[in-house]
């Protein structure tokens, strides 16, 4: 079973004919993010894909709260956790939050940081934490 068959993207958002889905392929060339171009009906979940090869899908259901901060941050607050996701041309990538479009986001490594034009969007980091009540 290759690597793409055991990932959650790969497992539940297979590409169709009309391409709606985009899916993740480890080792092709990077991009930030993949989206869904169905006219209705979303995703269940939003896929975080980390270099270290973890990946974690949290539910749209649990969704509460997206904070950009253009040159600063994207902040993605779920009911019980928070991913600060850091990089570049984060705008497109918001607006596709805001419509939960988005399947997966996908932290770079080195390598890729260095091949990605300077005007495509780049999470070069998302940092993961539960979320403090208060």
């Amino acid at each position: 079973m290759s690597q793409t068959e055991n990932s959650f993207v790969g497992q539940f958002s297979q590409t169709t004919e009309d391409e709606e889905l985009d899916i993740y392929e480890p080792g092709e060339d990077y991009r930030a993010y993949g989206i869904s171009r169905k006219s209705f009906g979303g995703e269940p979940a939003l896929c975080f894909i980390f270099k270290s090869g973890k990946q974690q899908a949290k539910p749209w259901s649990q969704l509460d709260d997206i904070l950009y901060e253009p040159g600063k941050s994207l902040t993605i607050t779920f009911i019980n956790q928070v991913a600060i996701l850091k990089g570049r041309n984060l705008e497109t990538l918001y607006g596709q939050l805001v419509r939960q479009r988005v399947l997966f986001i996908v932290e770079s490594d080195r390598a890729a940081e260095m091949k990605v034009e300077d005007d495509d969007a780049i999470v070069t980091e998302i940092e993961m934490s539960d979320r403090v009540s208060g």
